[in-house]
């Protein structure tokens, strides 16, 4: 990849990607990774990188929604935003659902309609 031509790079790393296929694949159990196990993990490496900051934010979690941060001069942190308790009851109760696994794209569809219908019922009139 080219870095001709800009000041600063930055990298993003999304885990947790609510896309068919890439849940699973990409999730991260984001309670028990902490910044500091980060830096030990990853500092010496994204020092000698060109990337002046990297972020790891984790979409879809099932206690939270993570989004850690690092810039070249500092250390990891990490921060987070709660998801209400009956989303992630939600998140829990539909993975093991086994119309997902059957027809990920018709179950994908259904859950997509009963958002925007929901949305609906809550708007202001």
């Amino acid at each position: 990849m080219s870095f001709t031509g800009f000041d600063e790079f930055w990298l993003l790393i999304c885990c947790g990607v609510p896309t068919i296929g890439a849940v699973g694949s990409t999730f991260v159990m984001t309670p028990w990774l902490d910044a500091s196990a980060l830096d030990a993990a990853t500092s010496s490496i994204l020092q000698s990188s060109k990337y002046s900051q990297a972020f790891i934010h984790a979409i879809l979690g099932t206690e939270e929604e993570a989004l850690y941060q690092w810039h070249c001069k500092g250390r990891w942190s990490k921060s987070t935003l709660s998801t209400e308790e009956q989303e992630g009851a939600y998140f829990s109760q539909s993975i093991k659902d086994p119309e997902l696994w059957r027809d990920p794209g018709e179950w994908f569809q259904r859950q997509l309609e009963r958002a925007v219908e929901e949305a609906k019922r809550k708007a202001p009139s």
